[in-house]
């Protein structure tokens, strides 16, 4: 079974899209987020539902609604692990990878190094993010657009 670490534009793309959010849904896989990606969710709630409901044409409360049970369903799959239980070394050899590129993205490597150090095994990337897409796999961490259990493209 693959294990996968989502970033923000993941969750955004699951909670904008009935397709993505089916495709993450229906894989057995684990999956791990980061609190600072709900920190970003957060400051980013009104503007995620106001253009759900502007593509929708449904009510704001209606998408809140909607938006709450898909956020309930991510959390029975996922594990969120605080930024402050990455140990140091992880942090900051994720911050060579990918820190000069964008210092927002360190967080995500970092969890996959520091998870690899705990569990014994790779836990991959879920993102659209060209920053990590191009970094992370030069230092043998794999990102990907989809999970592989995936036939379609999310």
């Amino acid at each position: 079974m693959e294990d996968y670490i989502l970033d923000t534009n993941i969750i955004i793309a699951m909670l904008l899209g009935k397709h993505t959010y089916s495709t993450i849904m229906a894989c057995k896989t684990k999956y791990y987020i980061i609190d600072y990606v709900l920190d970003e969710l957060i400051n980013k709630s009104d503007e995620i539902a106001e253009k759900i409901a502007k593509r929708s044409n449904k009510s704001l409360p209606e998408v809140v609604k909607s938006l709450i049970i898909k956020f309930s369903n991510l959390y029975k799959k996922a594990e969120i692990i605080s930024l402050n239980e990455i140990d140091e070394e992880s942090l900051k050899e994720a911050e060579k990878i990918v820190g000069w590129r964008d210092p927002k993205d360190i967080p995500i490597p970092a969890l996959a190094l520091a998870l690899r150090k705990k569990t014994g095994r790779e836990i991959n990337i879920l993102s659209y993010d060209d920053d990590l897409i191009e970094e992370a796999c030069k230092h043998g961490i794999k990102v990907y657009k989809k999970p592989k259990c995936s036939k379609h493209q999310i």
